[in-house]
């Protein structure tokens, strides 16, 4: 288990490449350069995994969760505050995606910036997520009602797109708010 992780590298100019599973308390992202730092970049069926217990606060730079063949990163977030404010995508090939689950125990909160390509949302808290700006569900990509619920706005809409998926719900989970 790490402590914190802090990744600031403004003059990063080669993808910087974590094909094991971690733990951390916090985890946080100033910067890649003209780069990005990539969680799953090893070809195979296989799943590598970030679990962050406390915040993910991503300011700049770009984070890949599979950037291999048929593989899939995931982050296993228990923390309070999701600050996901620039680029998390995946450029895989053959099925891979990357995976956000929101586990925690207490209300969380969810700032997005940009998800691109398949990136998953998986809502498996005993509490709720709070959205703090619009979170769309990119074509191909799904999203998993577990057990929690997703609070929305008028400001901060949840917009599911056509040729995204919806999977689960029910009364303990389900959104709360509009949804487009």
């Amino acid at each position: 288990v790490l402590g914190n992780f802090w990744w600031e590298c403004a003059g990063q100019t080669a993808p910087a490449d974590f094909n094991v599973d971690l733990t951390m308390n916090r985890m946080d992202i100033f910067g890649t350069g003209s780069s990005e730092i990539r969680l799953n970049a090893a070809n195979g069926n296989h799943t590598r995994t970030w679990t962050i217990n406390g915040e993910y606060t991503q300011n700049g730079g770009i984070v890949n969760l599979s950037s291999s063949n048929n593989g899939i990163g995931k982050i296993n977030f228990k923390g309070s505050n999701f600050y996901g404010l620039m680029t998390i995508t995946e450029s895989s090939s053959n099925n891979g995606k990357g995976i956000i689950e929101f586990c925690g125990s207490q209300p969380q909160l969810a700032y997005f910036g940009n998800l691109n390509n398949t990136i998953d949302i998986v809502i498996n808290t005993a509490d709720r997520v709070l959205l703090n700006t619009p979170l769309t569900i990119n074509p191909g990509a799904t999203l998993t009602l577990t057990t929690g619920k997703v609070v929305t706005t008028a400001a901060y809409l949840l917009t599911i797109t056509n040729g995204a998926t919806v999977v689960g719900g029910n009364v303990s989970s389900h959104i709360l708010g509009p949804m487009r």
